[in-house]
């Protein structure tokens, strides 16, 4: 049990420092003139609001367009202006995400906000092979364990930073997990870990600061 905890904190600090990473690159996209080239804008899904999978879907189009062995590395939801009341059905209007082309060591950031979909420029950065997300490992959608999440953990969402309940994808090279992440019965920032492929809870993490 010990070594579990261990494992989940570990997991834990990872997936806080890359979220932020990336959630911050977002907000900072225009102060620091990031050209974005925007490939899909569709009217009829300015309102429309995404599961994980649907976001992974939607990305994996102009992935696949910028390169045909592009792979998934992380998907993270963003704040949005729904605040507390986002992605309480597991739905978000705001994603990040990361695809890698192994050989050529590149990484493609795609953004979704309010179904308009952005390519970031490529960056070049190595990703290792044991990291990449395959999609047979996401049987679950962030609609499922968000349910699973209010009745066994009484999550509430966030209402400052971190708006709303929050839902990341990611491999830490050993297995590939999904995270919710709001409020506890205290308030206090709380994350919990689910197996992609099963839904079964893995773990859980509280702020205590």
């Amino acid at each position: 049990m010990g070594r579990k905890n261990g494992i989940v904190t570990i997991l834990t600090i990872f997936l806080l420092v890359v979220s932020m990473i990336f959630y911050n690159s977002f907000l900072s996209q225009n102060s620091k003139k990031l050209t974005t080239n925007t490939i899909t804008k569709n009217q009829n899904l300015s309102t429309k609001r995404f599961s994980l999978k649907e976001a992974y879907l939607l990305a994996l189009k102009e992935a696949m367009n910028w390169n045909k062995d592009s792979k998934l590395v992380l998907i993270t939801s963003v704040d949005d202006d729904e605040r507390e009341f986002s992605g309480v059905s597991g739905k978000r209007k705001k994603w990040n995400l990361i695809f890698a082309n192994l050989s050529a060591e590149e990484t493609l950031q795609i953004s979704i906000d309010n179904g308009e979909v952005k390519k970031f420029p490529i960056n070049k950065e190595k990703t290792m092979a044991n990291v990449i997300i395959d999609f047979d490992s996401i049987k679950v959608d962030s609609t499922e364990i968000i349910e699973k999440a209010k009745k066994d953990f009484k999550l509430k969402p966030g209402i400052d930073w971190a708006n709303g309940f929050h839902f990341s994808l990611m491999n830490n090279g050993k297995q590939t997990f999904m995270t919710v992440t709001g409020l506890n019965q205290d308030n206090k920032f709380t994350q919990i870990y689910y197996d992609s492929k099963t839904g079964t809870c893995i773990g859980s993490k509280v702020q205590l600061n």
